[in-house]
């Protein structure tokens, strides 16, 4: 909290929820009927972590710092803030992100839709990045989101690409045979 750059940060992550968000109904969408009820499941579970990650974001861009200056006391890891059942129901919800991107992963792996190696690389970078980022280790945790971020712009650059294929009017499939 003692850094200018604080609330930046933070609306920058709340930011990138909201992207991830909007990311994840895609690739979710584009292989609906192939991904079934683990895709369906793996979505509604990064869904309700990812907004849990956005609230988690604007409460630190912009309660925290006046609370920090203000009621000090509150932000101690005794403090009505950290020992609130509300703030462990929203950690535990932040915590559901990784758990749907490895379901979402697999799904996307068994659907046969998009990139093997997109879902791949999401499927490992969730679990990752819930550890090390998770616990805050230097090296592995930048790392391990860049891995999870990877995986999300290959799938990402998957729909791209089959929107511009529809758009010039060719057709190509997937190893299942679905049109894309």
């Amino acid at each position: 909290l003692d850094t200018p750059w604080w609330v930046h940060i933070h609306v920058l992550f709340f930011a990138c929820a909201l992207l991830a968000l909007l990311g994840t109904a895609g690739i979710y969408l584009a292989q609906v009927g192939e991904a079934g009820v683990l895709g369906l499941v793996g979505f509604l579970v990064v869904f309700v972590g990812l907004v849990a990650v956005a609230g988690l974001a604007l409460f630190e861009a912009f309660l925290m710092p006046p609370l920090a200056t203000g009621a000090p006391a509150t932000l101690s890891w005794n403090g009505p803030v950290f020992t609130n059942t509300l703030a462990y129901v929203g950690a535990g919800l932040v915590g559901l992100y990784p758990l749907g991107f490895v379901l979402l992963g697999i799904a996307t792996l068994r659907a046969g839709v998009l990139s093997r190696w997109g879902a791949l690389l999401l499927t490992l970078g969730a679990p990752l990045t819930a550890v090390f980022e998770g616990l805050f280790v230097p090296f592995l945790g930048i790392a391990s989101v860049l891995v999870l971020a990877a995986g999300q712009a290959w799938l990402g650059y998957d729909l791209w690409a089959a929107r511009n294929r529809v758009a010039t009017g060719r057709q190509e499939t997937t190893q299942k045979g679905v049109l894309i």
